[in-house]
C-alpha cells in the first residue's frame, strides 16, 4: 500500500518507485524465468508465426519483448501479479475490480531500437477517468537485473499525463533532447509505478561511450492494469472476465506457493529447488490458462508520432 504522501506524488509526477519491492534471489529466479521466455519468443519465431502479441525482434535473433508469458510454462508471471502486496497496491490506485490486461518482458540494451522518441501508452479520454478516487490505470515495471550507473531507461515529461498531449510537436522541439525532463532512480528489485499518459522517451538507440557502451542488459517484467470503466470501453467483456479469472488464479498460485515455503525449512528454498517447485504448479495449472490468450484482442493504440492505424503495434523487424 501507498503513503498518503506517495500517492500525492504519483498523481503529482505521474511516476513513483518503490526500492528493493522483490529480493535478490526472486531477481535470480525470474531471470532464469526470462532465459524460458526468450527461448519460446525464438521457437516462435523459428515456426514463422506472427509476431503480434508474441515478442518482437531487433535483430535475427535478438528478443526485445516477449508478450502473453503465462503462455510459456512459467509460472512467475502469475506469481508477481498474485502477490498480496501487488494486489493491495492495483486495488488502491485503481480499485477493488481492476482488469490485469497485458504482462510482457522488456530487454534494454545499449544497442535496443527504438523507432520514436516520445510516446503516451494510453489515452483516458474522460476527465472522470482522471480526477476519480481511482486511477484511470497504471503500468509497473518490475526491474531483474542491475541498472548501469547513468542508465535511467525512462525518461518522463512532467505533467503530461493530465491530458493527451501533441507527440509531434514535442518531437519536433525536442528532438532526442532529455534536459528537463524526470528520471527514476531505479536499481535491481525496484518497483516502478508510471501512469499510461505520462509522456516518455528512451536513449535506448543512441551511442554510449566509455563503460555504458559495454554489453549490459536489463530485463524488466511489466505488468499493465486498469480500472473498470476504462477497461470496459476497451475491450472484450469476455476477454476481460477471462483476464480476472486469471487474476484469481495468479492469486491461488503465490497462496499455494507461500503455503510450501512455510511447510519446508528456508534453507533448502535454493534457486534451482524454487523453480523445479515453480514448474511442478505450472503444469497443474496450465490447462486454465488458455482461455487468458487471445491472438484476436488488439491494444488501444497508444499516442505515438508515427504513421500508425488505431490498434497497430511497433514492429522492429
Amino acid at each position: 500500500m501507498l503513503t498518503p504522501d506517495q500517492l500525492r506524488s504519483f498523481r503529482s509526477d505521474g511516476f513513483i518507485v518503490l526500492p528493493r519491492f522483490i529480493d535478490l534471489r526472486m531477481c535470480e529466479l525470474l531471470q532464469l524465468a526470462a532465459e524460458t521466455w526468450v527461448d519460446a519468443g525464438l521457437a516462435l519465431r523459428e515456426k514463422g508465426e506472427p509476431l503480434f502479441h508474441h515478442a518482437f525482434i531487433a535483430g535475427p535473433d535478438k528478443i526485445i519483448h516477449v508478450e502473453q508469458l503465462h503462455r510459456y510454462d512459467r509460472i512467475e508471471a502469475l506469481e508477481i501479479a498474485g502477490m498480496p502486496s501487488v494486489r493491495a497496491l492495483i486495488e488502491q490506485m485503481c480499485g477493488r475490480d481492476a482488469a490485469w490486461i497485458y504482462e510482457g518482458l522488456h530487454i534494454h540494451t545499449p544497442l535496443a531500437p527504438v523507432r520514436t522518441p516520445w510516446m503516451q501508452d494510453a489515452i483516458f479520454e474522460s476527465t472522470d477517468e482522471q480526477d476519480a478516487d481511482t486511477i484511470g490505470g497504471i503500468n509497473l515495471v518490475l526491474y531483474l537485473d542491475p541498472v548501469p550507473e547513468g542508465e535511467h531507461g525512462y525518461y518522463f515529461l512532467p505533467g503530461s499525463h493530465e491530458a493527451r498531449q501533441d507527440i509531434c510537436a514535442i518531437r519536433d522541439e525536442r528532438g532526442w533532447d532529455t534536459s528537463g525532463l524526470s528520471y527514476p532512480e531505479v536499481g535491481q528489485g525496484d518497483l516502478l509505478i508510471y501512469h499510461p499518459m505520462l509522456v516518455h522517451s528512451f536513449k535506448a538507440d543512441r551511442e554510449r561511450e566509455g563503460e555504458s557502451a559495454s554489453g549490459w542488459m536489463v530485463r524488466t517484467l511489466e505488468f499493465w492494469y486498469r480500472n473498470t470503466d476504462v477497461a470496459a470501453k476497451d475491450f472484450p467483456t469476455d476477454w476481460l472476465e477471462e483476464r480476472r479469472r486469471l487474476t484469481g488464479l495468479a492469486a491461488w498460485v503465490n497462496t499455494k506457493l507461500q503455503a510450501s515455503n512455510e511447510g519446508e525449512s528456508t534453507e533448502g528454498h535454493t534457486v534451482e529447488s524454487m523453480d523445479v517447485q515453480r514448474a511442478r504448479l505450472y503444469q497443474t495449472v496450465k490447462d486454465d490458462l488458455i482461455g487468458s490468450y487471445s491472438t484476436k484482442v488488439v491494444y488501444p493504440s497508444a499516442n505515438f508520432c508515427l504513421d500508425f492505424k488505431p490498434g497497430d503495434r511497433i514492429s522492429v523487424d
